[in-house]
């Protein structure tokens, strides 16, 4: 199987760092190549009409960050980017994928298609400032706001993985 982790810390870091049409890249950059995902649940990536429902609003529902949040998302940024935290998933994915096909388990996608996006912290308060989405076979979306909380996790669970991996 082969795994796509999009660059989501270089996309927010040019997302940051505009001054207009953040809107716009964030839909047609870092939402298009889930399109297939967001037209399966019935989310457009623009809507027919101004304000409509579309991946901007469905995203900001799910508990994303705000495009316009440049200052809360630099924070997180940084602290995704010491924490490694796209090396450690593309890991855990590929030991995952070794996993399921050590033990011939059937996958129902030819690809694996990742994309870890900044959490607004108020939004996601009650679930300690992360969350995930993998219903659709295929892809995977996890929103996080790195806190106090989930860096201990996340560290341990890559402390986990890597100790597996020298069994």
């Amino acid at each position: 199987m082969k795994i796509i982790i999009e660059d989501t810390i270089e996309q927010y870091e040019k997302l940051f760092s505009m001054e207009e049409d953040k809107e716009n890249f964030y839909r047609y950059s870092m939402m298009k190549p889930f399109e297939k995902m967001w037209n399966m649940i019935n989310v457009p990536l623009k809507a027919k009409q101004p304000n409509g429902y579309d991946v901007i609003m469905a995203t900001n529902m799910l508990g994303y960050l705000n495009v316009s949040d440049t200052q809360i998302g630099r924070q997180a940024l940084e602290s995704l980017k010491e924490i490694q935290a796209l090396q450690t998933a593309h890991s855990t994915l590929n030991h995952c994928i070794n996993f399921i096909e050590k033990n011939n388990i059937n996958i129902n996608a030819d690809e694996l298609r990742f994309g870890m996006y900044i959490a607004d912290p108020k939004k996601l308060e009650l679930q300690k400032g992360y969350c995930g989405f993998g219903g659709i076979p295929g892809f995977i979306q996890v929103s996080i706001y790195p806190n106090s909380y989930n860096i201990p996790m996340y560290l341990a669970s890559r402390i986990c993985m890597i100790w597996q991996l020298k069994l």
